[in-house]
């Protein structure tokens, strides 16, 4: 993000002098684990990834977090600032922490941590891809999930490590259902998955998900309307008409057209050559 630079005889930028408490460490290291704090003197609008840029390239440059258009889209950055899920590269550190003041950031939680402020997004993917459209983005009523993790992490119910298939891939099965866009398990597999134990039925509607969602989504809100479904039986019919018209087979994996040029575009963030690692 480009700052507005100073021109003498301008009014001074106002700055922040705080501390920072970083979460650090990782399973890879377990004897390491700790809070480790950092002053900082930074400008009042720069956001949270701007602060931990500036910690990692004048402090300590072994400090690992995640980040990548630094404009709210992508989600990469999602982390835990004051205990909240927030997008960091939209987060300005006024409107988290007062002059004098401490500011703690941490990563996701009930997603595997990797190591400092990373969290592996793996296993949302993997639900999000099982349960919902192939391009959802594009089509669906979810498109406007931007697969931060944020909802994982804010669920109380505790998110894959618990079974429990978590909010974002439950609204991409019902983004599936109401669209007739196949999803990636096949018809008969998602119905099994949501209507199962680990479930909309494991929803204890906290709405905590909606709450931490930066795109709007509303997840807790597609569950109900998921639970409604099924407990209606138009589920079934849903899924039943989608395959009338071709979508996909019953428990068959559906198979969506690639777009030109190749094999579909795999959006999740990668490690490799990204910044932050």
């Amino acid at each position: 993000m480009t700052k507005q630079a100073w021109k003498p005889g301008a009014p001074a930028l106002e700055t922040l002098s705080f501390t920072v408490r970083l979460r650090r460490g990782g399973p890879w290291r377990p004897l390491r684990h700790r809070w480790q704090n950092f002053a900082v003197t930074v400008p009042a609008d720069y956001t949270v990834v701007e602060l931990l840029e500036s910690i990692k390239g004048h402090q300590d440059p072994s400090l690992a977090f995640r980040h990548s258009c630094h404009h709210g889209s992508c989600g990469t950055c999602a982390m835990k600032v004051n205990g909240l899920e927030r997008l960091t590269c939209v987060t300005t550190v006024a409107d988290v922490v007062k002059e004098g003041g401490h500011l703690e950031v941490e990563p996701l939680g009930h997603l595997p941590w990797v190591s400092d402020l990373v969290a592996d997004a793996a296993p949302l993917f993997d639900n999000l891809e099982a349960l919902g459209p192939g391009h959802v983005r594009m089509n669906g009523i979810f498109a406007g999930c931007i697969e931060c993790g944020a909802c994982i992490s804010a669920c109380p119910i505790g998110g894959p490590r618990s079974g429990y298939v978590g909010p974002a891939p439950l609204a991409a099965a019902r983004d599936a259902l109401v669209t007739g866009q196949a999803p990636g398990l096949g018809w008969g597999l998602l119905l099994e998955r949501v209507d199962g134990n680990h479930g909309v039925w494991q929803c204890h509607t906290a709405f905590e998900c909606s709450r931490a969602c930066p795109a709007d989504v509303d997840p807790a809100g597609a569950i109900i309307q998921l639970r409604q479904l099924l407990a209606s039986g138009q589920a079934k019919s849903l899924a039943g008409l989608a395959m009338s018209r071709g979508s996909a087979a019953i428990g068959a994996p559906a198979a969506g057209p690639a777009p030109a040029g190749g094999a579909p575009h795999d959006h999740r963030p990668r490690r490799e050559g990204g910044e932050g690692w």
